[in-house]
């Protein structure tokens, strides 16, 4: 009860008659107790139509002393306890399967063709799943970092986010994630053999709580220590986060389902693509990446191309309310940089279109398994900014030009 009240205090709310609060609520139990309290107060005011992210944009908005609103996804605003397991890529993680092979960097993978985070979205009696990470049980998990106390052997109620290196690109993005976790201090064994060998889990999640990105949508960039000094995960596979990252993180968690630092100087030029035919190809397979990202979140029957009618956008997606209007870029290579036409800037910056224009790029567009496309989702964000859903900042540089005859 002086736990319930040392909440309710922090919240600026009256606390529990009799009860003084407590003085170190773990940040587990006060994630928990505020969802509860978050269960029992009436949702925050949101217009009526107003879609999931202006939600959001509420909740992070909110005045002190405010009990944090839910998502239509029902979890609270409230980021739990979180940590972060860098591990091999695949495209399933239902087990050892010869064509979906274990990719990383990490050396046991340099001479095995699956690492143990095969299983880790193989579904186990009791509907449960249990996630290796590496290296196994060659060391702990420091758990007390997420809330437990020094002689606790777990803790419940935790959200672990996966991390994977996608090859051809390089970049590490989330391949999927356990809400309400159990995690272990000390790697547990297996009854699985792999490689002759029994693997060690660290983690206990249930399906109903836990979701593998498809390839398609795995648009979560997570940055390194070396790209983003101070707020990135560093070379341990495990990484306990950092609180701008687990904000961010856990919006995205709750919407689904449900910058640039380069220093100022002379704007890049796109790279272009000499070959027409090609240059096609890469955009056929970038709207076809679009479409199935979109069909996968609204249904087969949400999306209609427009490409032909030069409204300034390819995509029509149909969501409920006005339609969401997508332009759609693709890229042969890693780097983000692409034009936008008169027509299509345009239509970007109308303020009617602005909420609901997005720009979707996809890097890499010519992907072959198991190497991947990698789609970068920009939406009109309050400041007048394109942003996608891991923070990156869309930097848009003007052009002015002339046409020039002589008669």
């Amino acid at each position: 009860m002086r736990n319930i009240s040392a909440v309710l205090d922090e919240l600026g709310r009256p606390t529990l008659p009799g009860y003084v609060p407590a003085k170190n609520v773990g940040r587990g139990v006060s994630a928990r107790i505020c969802d509860v309290l978050t269960s029992l107060q009436p949702p925050s005011p949101i217009t009526p139509g107003a879609t999931e992210a202006a939600a959001l944009e509420q909740d992070e908005d909110a005045q002190p002393g405010t009990v944090p609103s839910r998502s239509p996804s029902g979890l609270s605003a409230v980021p739990p306890p979180m940590i972060y397991f860098n591990i091999g890529w695949m495209r399933n993680y239902a087990g050892p399967n010869a064509s979906d092979p274990t990719i990383g960097n990490h050396a046991y993978l340099g001479s095995h063709a699956h690492g143990a985070e095969a299983y880790n979205f193989a579904p186990e009696p009791g509907a449960l799943l249990y996630g290796y990470r590496p290296p196994g049980s060659r060391e702990r998990v420091n758990i007390d970092r997420l809330g437990a106390a020094p002689g606790d052997d777990y803790i419940d109620g935790v959200t672990v986010v996966w991390i994977a290196r996608e090859r051809s690109s390089g970049t590490s993005v989330i391949v999927g994630w356990y809400r309400n976790a159990r995690v272990w201090r000390n790697a547990h064994s297996s009854d699985h053999v792999l490689n002759g060998e029994r693997h060690a889990w660290s983690v206990q999640g249930r399906v109903a709580e836990s979701v593998l990105v498809p390839v398609i949508a795995r648009d979560f960039r997570v940055q390194s220590s070396r790209t983003a000094p101070g707020i990135g995960f560093g070379q341990k596979p495990t990484w306990y986060g950092h609180p701008d990252v687990d904000r961010r993180v856990w919006n995205y968690i709750r919407k689904f389902g449900a910058t640039s630092s380069a220093k100022p100087g002379k704007p890049k030029r796109p790279p272009r693509n000499q070959d027409p035919e090609l240059r096609r190809e890469v955009e056929r397979a970038a709207i076809n990446h679009a479409k199935a990202y979109y069909r996968q979140l609204y249904g087969p029957e949400a999306v209609e191309s427009v490409e032909v009618l030069a409204k300034g956008w390819d995509l029509e997606i149909a969501c409920g309310g006005e339609p969401l209007l997508v332009e759609v870029k693709g890229l042969l290579r890693g780097e983000l940089i692409c034009e936008l036409t008169p027509n299509e800037y345009k239509a970007m910056r109308a303020l009617v279109n602005r909420p609901r224009y997005i720009v979707y790029v996809v890097n890499n567009a010519l992907a072959v398994a198991p190497d991947a496309p990698l789609p970068s989702v920009f939406i009109h964000e309050k400041g007048d900014v394109w942003r996608t859903a891991d923070g990156r900042t869309l930097k848009i540089t003007e052009k002015t030009g002339a046409v020039l005859t002589c008669s």
